[in-house]
């Protein structure tokens, strides 16, 4: 006896082909998906982290934490090398052990740009900072800083006590170069002014303690004696600032030293002393031409 089967029609073969296609490319598409997934050591978020750029986080930075009455400032100089950090760090609160002394630090900046510092131990404490880099990567937003063992150890944050000067602040700035052209007056004691004009120029690179160096002369359009005198020693780290103008041909000399804006457009000059010239002392105020 001959059995028949039913022959499936044209229309029914394409349906099931088109639906096996169907399924294939679902699954194929589900598989590149995971495939690009991974953990947080996947190539895929190291591509990610590697392409991010953060050169303008290398600089003149300053950390500050404590609370207002007691303060631990430090700065220095950091260099970023794609999304390694390293630097030269010192104490800029003389009142505490090792302000003389500088170390170096680590860390690194992943891929969500959040930057983390650890310093070398020493007689300063060992320093660690966290927080995210802000758009323009010149500050840290709600940093944490911390400096352990050392008599000057201070926490990133503590609640407040019965006066506001309990609580515990954190910041990190970098500051700008020194560079361009500056106008403005110094004040003397007695309340004269005298009017001063600088060009200063400071570079990329630092010393070995982290510190930079500027170069450049002054004017001053109403003092005969100085007629133009040079930057003979100067330093400029964190916020502060200090400068030594010798006039070549008399050796009169002007010392100044203040600290400045993070943007370095704006030049406070809490104290200058004018040598051989006058001698006389002061403070004054000096402003940044154009941008």
């Amino acid at each position: 006896m001959l059995l028949f089967h039913p022959v499936p029609a044209v229309d029914s073969i394409r349906l099931s082909a088109r639906r096996h296609l169907a399924t294939l490319s679902i699954a194929g598409l589900l598989a590149a998906l995971l495939a690009g997934c991974g953990t947080g050591n996947s190539p895929a978020v190291n591509t990610l982290a590697a392409s991010k750029t953060y050169a303008a986080a290398a600089g003149n930075w300053k950390f500050t934490t404590g609370t207002a009455s007691q303060q631990v400032s430090l700065a220095g100089a950091l260099a970023v090398s794609g999304t390694a950090v390293t630097g030269t760090l010192h104490r800029l609160t003389t009142a505490c052990s090792g302000a003389n002394e500088s170390f170096a630090a680590t860390g690194s900046i992943d891929a969500s740009g959040l930057l983390t510092i650890t310093s070398d131990t020493s007689s300063s404490g060992t320093l660690h900072v966290s927080g995210l880099l802000a758009p323009d990567q010149h500050s840290l937003v709600a940093p944490s800083i911390t400096v352990t063992g050392s008599t000057c150890a201070a926490p990133s944050t503590r609640a407040a006590g019965p006066s506001p000067r309990d609580a515990v602040t954190a910041t990190a700035q970098q500051y700008q170069p020194l560079t361009g052209s500056y106008n403005g007056t110094f004040t003397d004691t007695s309340g004269a002014t005298l009017a001063v004009e600088a060009s200063l120029s400071q570079p990329t690179t630092p010393d070995v303690n982290g510190v930079y160096h500027l170069t450049g002369y002054a004017t001053f359009p109403n003092t005969p004696c100085l007629a133009a005198p040079v930057i003979t020693d100067s330093t400029v780290t964190g916020d502060s600032l200090q400068a030594t103008y010798t006039e070549s041909q008399t050796g009169d000399t002007v010392s100044a030293s203040g600290t400045f804006s993070s943007d370095a457009r704006t030049l406070t000059i809490t104290d200058w002393i004018l040598s051989g010239c006058g001698n006389d002392s002061g403070t004054g105020l000096l402003t940044r031409d154009g941008n």
